[in-house]
């Protein structure tokens, strides 16, 4: 099952495999069409243009899908561009229109038997053929046959690959829905633990004891609310931006409290207070950058997140020792890297990388 998954996979992020089964659908196309235009009444069944009109429908077809969809579709259709979406269109079944009188004329044009043959037994489509090419162009466009056969020849493509998109799609989300679950249990596990808590708490006492109770009531408000945070919140598939900042900010100052030496920076701004983003997204970026940064005088570590004009940068910069330079993260940041795809398909950016001393994890996305 996995080797099927695995290939499967391939047809989508490999670009040799995508291309093999793109050729082997169109041969099976031509195919197709060669068979059915030697077995039918067609008039060129007994000549050349058999399958000339065969290769003649599958590359015009081809270009016509791979025009629509691959161009027309994800940039202007899906994007809901209607008034443009709509001129695209029309040129598209213009040119198609043009590629295929073009087509017609020059296989007939050049092969005497098929012309005879048309003739003979559909002289209404050979005389039509006398006209002037820019008028069958536009009466072709006009009555819209070729509109017509064009549904009917695309639609085995089109459902295919939408078929295939909304079935990866599908998987995808019951992926990531279970790598969710499991972020969210192991982010659990890793803060409420006895270490975590015996940290805090012994923090916390220390507050007290040294007479310091504002700041002890606060600490232990932050931890009521981050723990209430992770196990109530974390459930919606996105919540509001300021809820996740909010988060980051309390377990930011929880963990100020065991470095002593370390300099942390935390810069938010935004220009709408309706932004949303999926739970414990930046978790796992911040939980590595305190997790990897020495407790010295020279350890830094700056969270930087704007959300401005519907687009989202965040940016986490820590001090890390030489020996993780060129390291990038484990498991936590590969997960985090899925669920942007997920979320922000083609919308974003993300790169993280340790060089130099300072480790970079960068993210950059379009908000709804």
């Amino acid at each position: 099952m996995k080797r099927k998954n695995d290939l499967l996979e391939k047809t989508y992020t490999d670009v040799r495999y995508r291309i093999a089964l793109h050729i082997l659908f169109w041969i099976f196309m031509f195919a197709s069409y060669y068979y059915f235009n030697t077995i039918s009444f067609n008039p060129v069944r007994d000549t050349p243009g058999a399958y000339l009109l065969a290769l003649k429908n599958t590359v015009e077809f081809a270009l016509a899908f791979y025009a629509l969809m691959y161009f027309i579709w994800p940039r202007y259709l899906v994007k809901r561009k209607w008034f443009k979406s709509l001129l695209l269109v029309f040129v598209w079944l213009v040119a198609v229109t043009a590629l295929d009188a073009w087509a017609d004329l020059a296989i007939f044009n050049g092969c005497e038997s098929c012309m005879q043959r048309l003739a003979q037994f559909n002289p209404d489509y050979y005389h039509f053929l006398q006209r002037n090419f820019p008028n069958i162009v536009f009466i072709r466009v006009l009555t819209g046959g070729l509109l017509y056969h064009l549904t009917i020849q695309l639609g085995l493509p089109i459902a295919i690959k939408l078929g295939r998109g909304y079935f990866r799609q599908t998987v995808q989300g019951l992926q990531l829905a279970k790598d969710n679950l499991q972020l969210e249990f192991n982010f659990l596990k890793s803060q409420v633990n006895p270490h975590f808590l015996f940290n805090t708490l012994n923090n916390i006492y220390s507050l007290v004891v040294n007479e310091k109770k504002d700041r002890a009531a606060e600490t232990l408000s932050r931890l009521s609310g981050f723990l209430r945070y992770t196990l109530y919140e974390t459930g919606e598939e996105k919540i509001a931006l300021e809820k996740e900042v909010r988060l980051l900010k309390d377990y930011i100052e929880l963990e100020k409290l065991r470095l002593n030496e370390t300099g942390v920076q935390f810069q938010y701004e935004t220009d709408r207070d309706d932004y949303t983003v999926p739970p414990l997204l930046f978790m796992p970026a911040l939980e590595n950058a305190f997790k990897y940064t020495e407790d010295k005088n020279d350890s830094t570590i700056a969270v930087s997140i704007k959300a401005k004009e519907k687009h989202l940068q965040v940016t986490i910069q820590n001090s890390i020792g030489l020996a993780k330079n060129g390291k990038a993260g484990g498991i936590g940041l590969q997960n985090l890297q899925k669920r942007v795809q997920h979320y922000y398909p083609g919308q974003s950016s993300y790169s993280a990388s340790a060089a130099n001393g300072v480790y970079l994890f960068q993210l950059s996305c379009a908000l709804a």
